[in-house]
C-alpha cells in the first residue's frame, strides 16, 4: 500500500504521520521529516568532513615542527612534555570530534533519522575537548 502524497516520516523516531502535526504521536518529540533531517545531515557530514581533514593536516604539521632535530633549527619546539601533550590532546580531540559528525551527517543523510546515540557521542566528544583545554591550562605562568 503507497503512502499519502502529504504523509512524513517523523525524523526522531521513524513513525509515518499524516499531515504535519506540531509534535509526533508515537515519540511525542518536535516533529520534524526525514527531508529536514537529511538536509542537516549534509551540513554535518560537511562540517565533520572539514574539522576531520584540517585536523588531520595539522597533527602532520605539529608532529614534524615538534620532531627533535640534530642542530636548534628555527621553529624548534621549545616547549615541554606537557604541552606536546595537551597539543595533541586537543587537537586528537577535535578530529575524533570532526570523524563523529562525519559518521553521524551521513547517517542521517542515509536514514533520514536522527541517531542519539550518535548525537550524544558528538556531545560528550565536545565536552571532553573542552574539558581537555581546561584541564591543560598553563598553570601561574
Amino acid at each position: 500500500m503507497a503512502a499519502e502524497p502529504s504523509s512524513n516520516r517523523c525524523g526522531s523516531c521513524g513513525v509515518e504521520v499524516a499531515g504535519r502535526p506540531e509534535r509526533c504521536p508515537s515519540c511525542h518529540r518536535r516533529f520534524v521529516t526525514s527531508t529536514q533531517v537529511r538536509v542537516s545531515g549534509v551540513l554535518l557530514s560537511v562540517i565533520g568532513a572539514a574539522l576531520s581533514v584540517g585536523m588531520a593536516y595539522l597533527l602532520v604539521v605539529v608532529a614534524q615542527a615538534m620532531r627533535p632535530s640534530g642542530s636548534a633549527a628555527r621553529g624548534a619546539f621549545t616547549g615541554t612534555p606537557r604541552d606536546a601533550t595537551l597539543i595533541f590532546a586537543i587537537l586528537g580531540g577535535v578530529l575524533a570530534l570532526g570523524v563523529t559528525s562525519l559518521v553521524t551527517g551521513v547517517w542521517q543523510v542515509t536514514v533520514g533519522r536522527r541517531s542519539l546515540l550518535l548525537s550524544a557521542l558528538v556531545l560528550v566528544l565536545g565536552l571532553v575537548v573542552a574539558a581537555l583545554a581546561i584541564l591543560f591550562l598553563p598553570q601561574g605562568q
